[in-house]
């Protein structure tokens, strides 16, 4: 029925904005919007194309507009002018609110039309910022979209991120070569051919931040760490408290183990720490977004579920561990041999082709067997290989 409905939506507004349909004129471009609303992990993973954009409009002026619980993660990007927070369009099923914030919205758009951008770029692809770039009063718009709305877009870039293999990163940059007609020389020059890392730019202060917070902690400068992210986006995706529990005293000896998290996370993480074994190995630290990532970075090894963590680990070169169940670990993982990957493929996990699982990426799962299936000790193994080549032997491999 929904894919009926979306031919309907989109026949129908292909015949009646059939007018708007046009190619980019880049010489035009001075100012650009690009729209990234999901979550913090996947702001990151828009960081490569707004890169390339950079590249391809070294003169231009590209802001982007996020939501509030992406905020920090894209501070001192140097390929971006401004960052622009709005919350109240709906872009998700979950954690967003349904309230229609008409008057909000209304007020948004005009901000953004007194703004005068050339090109809108969108890489959230909802019916609500469909129709924001039908709006929004662009010279020129380009856009992906999973509802039927490609008709609002000067130009559509037929695409479903979320059925189609490969990484979401390379699927966002293939956007702005599609969108902008890029020849094959000049997408490999732009993307420095099929550079698709993450970036993070952690500035010097956040990173001092962080090096004080940790000594008064006891963890000096030269100290080994293990950075820990127990939450993620949604629940399904999160390994048990207690298996966190039970890997703490599994780790290697020689390290300081550290769980970050939010506010709301921090009776989860002294539940997890009080019923280790090891208690005293643990320090937790409910950080904002920025001092997180100065803490992964400065981080030996980090472990995790597919999560903004993981990102930031990619983007910051930091070895890492990733749990991966609802989610297919092809559409997300940080690419290169130091980031390890423990998934249990099920009968009901994502195909090749798919993001998410059978199970609504794990939503409408009764008991997320593909989580709990994963060992303390398919973890531990993971740690071991990328700590038992490593040449700074102030550690011990756990046994």
């Amino acid at each position: 029925m929904k894919s009926i409905l979306k031919k309907i939506i989109s026949i129908t507004g292909n015949t009646i904005f059939f007018f708007r349909k046009k190619n980019v004129v880049r010489s035009e471009v001075k100012k650009i919007l690009v729209i990234s609303l999901y979550f913090r992990g996947d702001a990151l993973m828009n960081t490569p194309a707004l890169r390339i954009l950079s590249r391809i409009f070294p003169e231009a002026k590209t802001d982007i507009w996020i939501k509030s619980r992406s905020e920090g993660i894209l501070d001192n990007n140097p390929h971006i002018n401004k960052t622009i927070v709005f919350d109240h369009f709906k872009t998700a099923d979950y954690n967003d609110s349904s309230k229609p914030f008409l008057k909000e919205k209304i007020n948004f758009i005009k901000s953004v039309r007194n703004e005068n951008y050339d090109l809108c770029i969108d890489l959230t692809g909802k019916y609500s910022t469909a129709l924001f770039a039908l709006l929004g009063g662009f010279k020129y718009s380009i856009g992906l979209n999973y509802n039927g709305f490609g008709f609002c877009y000067n130009k559509f870039v037929k695409m479903d991120t979320q059925h189609t293999a490969g990484h979401l990163a390379g699927k966002y940059t293939e956007v702005i070569r599609q969108g902008l007609e890029l020849t094959k020389e000049e997408f490999d020059s732009a993307s420095e051919t099929d550079n698709f890392r993450n970036e993070i730019y952690i500035s010097d202060s956040s990173r001092n931040e962080i090096r004080k917070i940790l000594s008064d902690n006891g963890i000096g400068f030269g100290d080994n760490i293990i950075s820990i992210q127990p939450s993620a986006g949604w629940k399904a995706k999160e390994w048990s408290g207690e298996k966190y529990s039970q890997l703490i005293s599994h780790l290697p000896s020689g390290f300081k183990i550290v769980f970050i998290g939010s506010e709301q996370d921090a009776e989860n993480i002294k539940s997890i720490i009080k019923n280790s074994n090891a208690p005293e190995k643990c320090i937790m630290l409910s950080l904002p977004m920025k001092l997180s990532a100065a803490l992964i970075s400065v981080s030996d090894i980090f472990i995790g579920s597919d999560s903004v963590g993981l990102q930031i680990a990619g983007a910051a070169d930091v070895p890492s561990v990733a749990l991966f169940g609802p989610t297919n670990p092809g559409f997300s993982n940080p690419p290169g041999e130091i980031h390890k990957i423990v998934y249990n493929k099920l009968f009901c996990s994502s195909p090749d082709n798919e993001q998410y699982c059978t199970r609504d990426a794990g939503k409408t799962c009764p008991d997320i067997h593909c989580m709990k299936s994963i060992q303390i000790s398919d973890v531990v193994k993971q740690v071991n290989s990328l700590t038992e080549n490593n040449t700074n032997k102030k550690y011990q491999i756990a046994e």
